[in-house]
């Protein structure tokens, strides 16, 4: 009867052990580095489309809010501009929405803004101002050509 001692052998438990190890060790660090590649190759391909893509909705949704809350602002009703809101109030890529009267008030609001009143009315309307992580834009309501 022959006695074999374990762990000596060539395919030991502990050599085996550290073999497959090793394996894992290098499937995660080629899985990161193709992971990484990936998706660094799908940042420089679409990053700027997605870019203008959210500057366009940015722009186009602050002229349409403009036009939507028009009258709710001019007679300063804030159920009616929030409710002129609509469907923005509900979109994962707005972070708030600001509806001031001429004289800079808040009259109704959505979210969070990420900046002062005044500063998020800051720039020429109908034009796009990057904030750290955000986009702003604004514009006027006007009635019969007066600005609400």
């Amino acid at each position: 009867m022959a006695v074999e001692q374990v762990g000596t052998g060539a395919f030991s438990i502990r050599r085996l052990r550290n073999l497959i190890l090793a394996v894992l060790v290098l499937g995660v660090i080629l899985f990161t580095s193709v992971m990484v590649g990936l998706s660094n190759n799908l940042a420089r391909h679409f990053g700027p489309e997605v870019q203008v893509d959210l500057e366009w909705r940015v722009l186009r949704g602050a002229q349409e809010l403009a036009r939507s809350v028009d009258l709710a602002i001019a007679i300063n009703d804030p159920a009616l501009v929030r409710q002129g809101f609509g469907p923005y109030t509900k979109s994962e890529d707005v972070r708030a929405i600001v509806a001031v009267n001429p004289e800079g008030q808040v009259i109704a609001s959505h979210g969070q803004p990420p900046e002062p009143t005044a500063k998020l009315f800051s720039g020429p309307p109908a034009s796009i101002r990057p904030g750290n992580g955000y986009l702003v834009s604004w514009g006027e309501s006007t009635i019969e050509g007066a600005r609400a």
